[in-house]
């Protein structure tokens, strides 16, 4: 995952004509793992915070994310918490105001 972050973030720094919304962007928000500082934990919790662009492939990003678990071998599970799976773009951009009293 952090091999994307990179591969995205060296695209939005090379072309001046992108913006944040046109790169996918990845981070690692969460970690768990581990009882005591003496003990090596069983498992490890990751969670990525992963946003694709609307014009992303997303079988083809998937088919990605299985990949790297094959590669990292046996015992890794991936589990989405949400996955969206509309890409419908609005023409125009919703705006909204909102005012508290």
């Amino acid at each position: 995952m952090l091999i994307a972050r990179a591969e995205q973030e060296s695209l939005l720094g090379s072309s001046p004509s992108l913006s944040l919304g046109d790169v996918a962007t990845c981070n690692l928000t969460m970690m768990a793992g581990g009882s005591q500082a003496n003990v090596i934990p069983d498992a490890l919790v990751l969670t990525f915070d992963v946003r694709l662009p609307p014009t992303t492939d997303l079988e083809a990003w998937e088919r990605r994310v299985e990949g790297w678990l094959e590669e990292a071998g046996e015992g890794i599970t991936l589990h989405w918490i949400q996955k969206m799976t509309d890409q419908t773009m609005t023409p125009v951009p919703i705006l909204i105001t909102v005012t508290t009293h």
